[in-house]
């Protein structure tokens, strides 16, 4: 799926959900994985500065998991961005994610 297709698909959850979508997803393909980490927090700032104050964010969740702290400084940091937060997990949220 390209890019155009994905963004497309990201307005249509906005629609149906009325929220700014953030989309997390982490590879789980052997010898690729990849896990939620601290670095991920500066990324995921910058995609809230560029959003600005919303009324509502959905993080749209796939991960293996990851470091534990991590996911717990993302969710503190989206809270402070919008009146409501929610996590849209399509198949998979393992160990850190929850």
């Amino acid at each position: 799926m390209g890019k155009g297709e994905r963004l497309e698909l990201i307005k249509k959850v906005e629609s149906e959900r009325e929220s700014k979508v953030i989309s997390f997803i982490t590879g789980d393909r052997q010898n690729l994985v990849t896990q939620i980490a601290d670095d991920a927090v500066r990324l995921i700032h910058e995609h809230l500065e560029a959003l600005g104050h919303q009324k509502k964010i959905s993080l749209f969740l796939y991960t293996r998991g990851g470091a534990l702290m991590a996911p717990l400084r993302i969710v503190s940091l989206i809270r402070e961005y919008c009146e409501m937060f929610e996590v849209l997990v399509p198949y998979r949220a393992h160990s850190a994610a929850l």
